[in-house]
């Protein structure tokens, strides 16, 4: 996956997010990343991704799905994505958005994976794309990036980083 070109002063945080992750550890681990627009959150996620994917049986990086649910049908095409990516291009044919909660809980119940869900702002989003810690294997890891802090912790996320703008 594609990172930025020159991105700079971004080292430590992939470093702490990836520590945060405890990847060898078996239980379900989320981790948060939050803060205003234009501070790295998304590249910093690409960066875990990249970093850390080949540990985990299946995984998936759901890009800009605040501005994806603004198409049609766009939280139905993100699971069939979330499918698609963990299951390795097989593709699931629903129709609604509970039987796609319904399958993601199904399948990837026994999966090892990674799931990152990058600019989420609702927490009915999170609830049908990586709802409950039980509907992934033992040690799986989701990395949710957002603005909003309060999303986070209604979720109840281990571990949360605000990454704020640095001044030049």
């Amino acid at each position: 996956m594609k990172v930025a070109t020159y991105p700079v002063g971004i080292d430590s945080q992939v470093k702490d997010i990836i520590s945060m992750l405890c990847v060898g550890t078996n239980e379900v681990r989320i981790v948060g990343i939050y803060g205003m627009p234009g501070i790295a959150k998304t590249t910093i996620a690409k960066a875990v991704f990249n970093q850390v994917c080949h540990k985990f049986e299946g995984s998936s990086c759901l890009l800009n799905i605040r501005e994806r649910l603004d198409q049609h049908r766009g939280l139905l095409q993100l699971q069939k994505q979330l499918l698609r990516d963990i299951l390795k291009g097989y593709i699931w044919l629903h129709d609604d958005e509970d039987e796609g909660i319904n399958r993601i809980k199904s399948q990837f119940c026994r999966k090892r994976v990674l799931v990152i869900l990058d600019d989420v702002d609702q927490l009915k989003h999170l609830r049908a794309l990586a709802g409950e810690r039980d509907w992934f294997g033992p040690g799986s890891r989701i990395v949710i990036t957002t603005r909003d802090e309060r999303l986070l912790t209604r979720l109840e996320v281990e571990k949360k980083i605000s990454r704020q703008r640095t001044e030049q």
